[in-house]
């Protein structure tokens, strides 16, 4: 079932958005910021992703008992502030966080669709947005969705931390780097791609590792 959503947003991660929803057969109005899109038909739902000024229009336009869903782009990285900054206790914040650098094609076929709400009823809603998105989904609450990306981004700064230190340690020993990886990828405790690729003469650090079938 196709929706009207009201987008507040700016930048290529909002143009991003406001494509793939339409994709999928929503009928989109934005992305905008500070200035507001005309008046239309009542929209169903409120998606942000980074706006500031748009969330005063969202406030303003919503419907009764409405679901928004956070992009958790700055500044919105936290739901919570974001449905204070709302100002309606009857508008329902809903956690959907997504990587900034997402293109439409990426929002499309995600390894995974994150809903953080507060209760199913708001999680149903936004689950209809990606009706169509062959993905498995992740309901919880919103503050932990809204921690997930960092989640992410802190275990990949540590993995790279790690491939830096193993790059090193090969180099000084005079061991293959590749190989390591490789070997790596096969332990059932560490993943298929424990690594991350180095920057400087180890480029090509886990390439087998990556490639590797599954099996």
């Amino acid at each position: 079932m196709s929706a009207r959503v009201l987008l507040a947003g700016g930048g290529a991660p909002a143009a991003a958005t406001a494509d793939a929803l339409t994709a999928l057969g929503h009928h989109v109005t934005g992305p905008f910021d500070a200035d507001p899109p005309p008046d239309g038909p009542a929209p169903d739902l409120g998606v942000v992703c980074g706006a500031r000024a748009g969330v005063d229009v969202l406030r303003r336009r919503l419907p009764r008992g409405a679901v928004v869903l956070n992009c958790c782009a700055p500044p919105w990285e936290s739901t919570a502030r974001l449905a204070s900054r709302l100002g309606r206790a009857d508008l329902l914040a809903v956690s959907n966080p997504h990587r900034a650098d997402e293109s439409a094609a990426e929002f499309l076929h995600p390894e995974l669709v994150v809903l953080g709400a507060a209760t199913a009823a708001a999680a149903d809603v936004a689950d209809e947005l990606y009706r169509g998105v062959a993905a498995p989904r992740l309901r919880t609450d919103a503050a932990t969705a809204d921690l997930l990306p960092q989640a992410v981004d802190g275990y990949l700064a540590v993995r790279r931390a790690f491939t830096d230190e193993l790059t090193a340690l090969c180099s000084a020993l005079g061991a293959d780097i590749g190989s390591v990886a490789e070997a790596l990828s096969y332990d059932a405790r560490t993943g298929r791609a424990p690594l991350m690729p180095a920057v400087d003469d180890g480029a090509a650090l886990a390439e087998r590792a990556y490639r590797r079938p599954a099996s």
